[in-house]
């Protein structure tokens, strides 16, 4: 699958595989068309890949990569909400460990 879709009150939230928020889909009245979403059209050029990964009390914390940039990323996920956080390459597995004093708001 290509990207997420996290449920608000009234509107989709449409977020790519690191979390970003890349569309808010309003809701359709009834017996008007959907539109559909082209997803590829949305997406950077990225080649993500998890490094690490854990839950722990249910929170997920997931460690990934960007190949062709080298940038680091952590999300978080709770509750079905998703946080995703840049961190400094030489900071990646100590921002794994603490997501929180690197910015991790979700609590």
């Amino acid at each position: 699958m290509r990207a997420n879709t996290d449920r608000a009150p009234g509107v989709h939230l449409v977020t790519d595989p690191v979390g970003r928020r890349v569309a808010s889909v309003p809701p359709v009245s009834p017996g008007q068309p959907i539109e559909p979403f082209d997803f590829d059209a949305a997406e950077d050029p990225r080649e993500l890949v998890a490094l690490k990964g854990r839950i722990t009390a249910g929170l997920g914390v997931q460690l990934l990569v960007d190949l062709l940039t080298s940038e680091c990323f952590i999300t978080l996920a709770l509750d079905g909400e998703t946080e995703t956080l840049p961190v400094p390459a030489e900071k990646a597995l100590d921002a794994f460990d603490q997501p929180f004093c690197y910015g991790g708001t979700l609590l």
